[in-house]
This record gives structure tokens, sequence and C-alpha cells, in this order.
């Protein structure tokens, strides 16, 4: 009766400097001598979100038909420096130029889950920003909002 060959699978220990993702890519990269190209690319793109650990927070508004320009202005006017001041730069600030055009998108960059809720955590305990939410709520101009987490395909990484 014929045996399988042994496989010896390497040791994964920790050696201090290793976090999760880096053992998931040594891991893949030694299951793909083994196994398909397919399961390896599988398992590679895990330990590469886990290596990265970005976040991106996608969040999209839409305003009553008219006041576009008024939101922005009372953003800009009280909101954007103290978000700036907790979150950094945003990865992007767009507003729609067709489909939609009661809508405008902010792209936020985090290190990851924990960043997010820390940041936002300090951000909802600054005055300044919750004198921004009062006045934004007294206006009225949104009236959906729209929150997507995600993060950068392994072929296009984000770099800033």
């Amino acid at each position: 009766m014929l045996q399988p060959p042994e496989i010896v699978y390497p040791v994964l220990e920790d050696r201090g400097d290793a976090n999760i993702g880096h053992l998931l890519y040594r891991l893949a990269t030694f299951l793909g001598t083994f196994h398909s190209p397919v399961r390896r690319s599988r398992l590679q793109r895990i330990a590469y979100f886990e290596r990265e650990k970005m976040l991106l927070d996608h969040r999209t508004y839409t305003v009553r038909v008219g006041t576009l320009k008024k939101q922005l202005a009372l953003y800009e006017k009280h909101g954007l420096a103290v978000q700036k001041r907790h979150f950094g730069e945003p990865l992007a600030w767009l507003v729609s130029e067709t489909g939609d055009v009661n809508t405008y998108v902010h792209i936020w960059m985090y290190e990851d889950a924990a960043d997010r809720s820390r940041k936002r955590a300090a951000l909802f305990n600054d005055p300044e920003w919750l004198v921004y939410l009062e006045k934004s709520a007294e206006a009225g101009y949104v009236i959906k909002q729209e929150s997507k987490l995600m993060s950068p395909a392994p072929f296009a990484p984000i770099r800033r």
C-alpha cells in the first residue's frame, strides 16, 4: 500500500517582531510549494491584509436639493479643522459632478479598526466637533449618510 509523503510544516514561532501577517505570509509561501497557485494566492491576500492593516472609511452624504454649497460651507467653517486635527488629512474629499449631484464623499485612512475607534472617540469628545454637529443638525441639509469600511486591494496599495 502506498503511503503519502511526509510533509514537514515550518515552525511558526513568535520571534517578538513577527505579527500574524508575517506568519500567514510565511505559511502561504510554504503551502504554495504543495498546493495550487489559487490556494497560495488566497492565503497571500489574507496575509497582505493582516500585514498592511489599512482601513478606509468611505463616507457618502446626501443633502437636500439646493443645499450642497451651504452644507460644504458649514462644514468648512465649523467641522473641517477639528476633524483634520483628530484624523489627519483625508485621502479624498469629493463632490459629485454627475449622477446624484446632491452628494459628497470623504475618505479617511486608519491603521486598523482600533485606530479608527480611538480617533473617533477623541473627535466626539471634542467640544468644537459637538458644536459643528449641532449646527449641522439645526441646518438640516443632510438627509442620508452611508459609511463603508474598506481595505485596498493587494494589487493596488495606497501610498501616502
